[in-house]
């Protein structure tokens, strides 16, 4: 057995180095440093994705039924989404807007420097605002700042927001 050693330079190892004309390695660009390596950030998509199809002017019932047909849970686990969902939903239906997102921006919780947790009913009941909203938000009905994700949005919503159709 050889015990040629086997290092590694640019792109390719000692031995899986191409070798002859035809297969010469590319020539590598020069590193530019300064303002060349700044890196503009992107705009966001004007067309988000929306795993569950297009919810932005769905009825209560229709929100329901998407979340409850994902991530299927307990019986009592599922009424309590359906009841954040509604009571969340219903509070935004007092105001003007076609679709959830206008209904959202609407109702000031996108400036309000109180946090929506402070609609959530005494920890006895079964259902939560912020619970709604942040199924709202896995369905991509409502897009609220990352302000309000930090602010509002509770713990384990990003298990929501990989929905899946089953």
């Amino acid at each position: 057995m050889s015990r040629a050693s086997v290092s590694t330079t640019a792109l390719w190892s000692r031995r899986a180095a191409p070798s002859g004309p035809d297969n010469a390695a590319p020539e590598r660009a020069p590193k530019a440093w300064g303002k060349d390596d700044i890196v503009e950030p992107l705009a966001a998509a004007a067309n988000l994705p929306a795993p569950m199809g297009d919810l932005s002017r769905a009825t209560v019932d229709q929100l329901l039924d998407t979340a409850c047909s994902v991530l299927p849970r307990s019986p009592i686990q599922l009424d309590k989404r359906r009841r954040s969902i509604r009571r969340l939903a219903e509070h935004l239906s007092g105001f003007e807007g076609g679709t959830w997102q206008a209904r959202w921006e609407a109702s000031g919780w996108e400036t309000s420097e109180e946090p929506l947790a402070s609609m959530n009913p005494a920890p006895t009941a079964s259902w939560r605002m912020t619970s709604g909203l942040s199924w709202l938000v896995a369905m991509r009905a409502v897009v609220p700042s990352v302000r309000t994700l930090r602010r509002d949005v509770v713990s384990g919503w990003l298990e929501k927001t990989e929905l899946r159709v089953r």
